[in-house]
């Protein structure tokens, strides 16, 4: 990546495969996000090319609750996204803060339903809606992080499962569409509106007397926890029931949302 014309460079955070830094673009004198291989993977063909598929997948969708991708740079083999940014953070970060109030949630969940049907228009799936993927600048929340997104026939990429994930996606990958997408909306939305401490109250009594999953390794791990949720036939109670805030309405369109099958 040129230090000449991108500048300013600050580390914003990281996944598993990439850093994100925030810079700025002397060229066109803006503010930009860029995404970049992480060390240990840079030698790594693979991961390389599942770099460049995300910044071409993204690049396929222009949409107002997408992050948009400028431009791809190759140096020496590896490739670096350059991004919009946003920079009002995530809503991982949001969720940390305490719940989300009805006249909150129903503005940002229209967005990212909308920014979602966008994706699924050009024929992907995105795969890893969450909230660390789900950015916000200025009360415009958009969808980003097109790493696990699939097209067509492809090759199923790996998937580590969280809380978010459909059922398809842990059991049955050959089956993952659209709907997997919606259903993790609907999970997020319900931890969003009850608050995470709640959520997993919730979550950890509906799933109570079911078989614990023997994941070799992950036993008693939050992450075997959230993996039995994702493979039990458990299902969340109406929200309306837990909080009288919520409307009937709204609880059903989460419970509908989060239907397994």
């Amino acid at each position: 990546m040129s230090s000449e014309r991108y500048t300013q460079k600050t580390y914003i955070g990281s996944g598993g495969m990439a850093s994100v830094y925030r810079a700025y673009d002397t060229s066109l004198e803006r503010f930009v996000a860029i995404k970049e291989i992480a060390e240990q993977f840079q030698d790594n063909e693979d991961v390389r090319q599942m770099f460049l598929r995300e910044a071409r997948r993204m690049a396929q969708v222009r949409h107002s609750n997408v992050v948009h991708v400028y431009d791809v740079h190759v140096e020496n083999d590896i490739p670096t996204i350059v991004m919009e940014l946003m920079e009002g953070g995530n809503l991982a970060t949001r969720i940390a803060a305490g719940r989300m109030s009805v006249e909150e949630l129903l503005p940002m969940l229209e967005q990212v339903v909308v920014g979602l049907k966008a994706i699924h228009d050009v024929g992907i799936v995105h795969r890893d809606v969450k909230p660390e993927n789900i950015l916000e600048h200025d009360g415009a929340y958009k969808i980003a992080d097109f790493g696990l997104a699939m097209a067509g026939e492809e090759e199923i990429l790996p998937f580590v499962t969280n809380r978010y994930a459909a059922p398809e996606v842990l059991l049955d990958p050959g089956s993952i569409s659209s709907s997997s997408d919606l259903y993790s909306i609907g999970v997020m939305a319900a931890e969003l509106l009850l608050g995470p401490d709640r959520f997993e109250a919730v979550v950890r009594e509906a799933i109570e007397g079911d078989a614990e999953l023997q994941i070799p390794g992950l036993k008693g791990s939050a992450q075997a926890f959230w993996q039995q949720w994702v493979a039990s036939d458990a299902t969340l109670p109406p929200l309306s029931d837990l909080d009288h805030a919520i409307s009937p309405e709204l609880s059903k369109l989460v419970t509908d949302l989060c239907h397994r099958d």
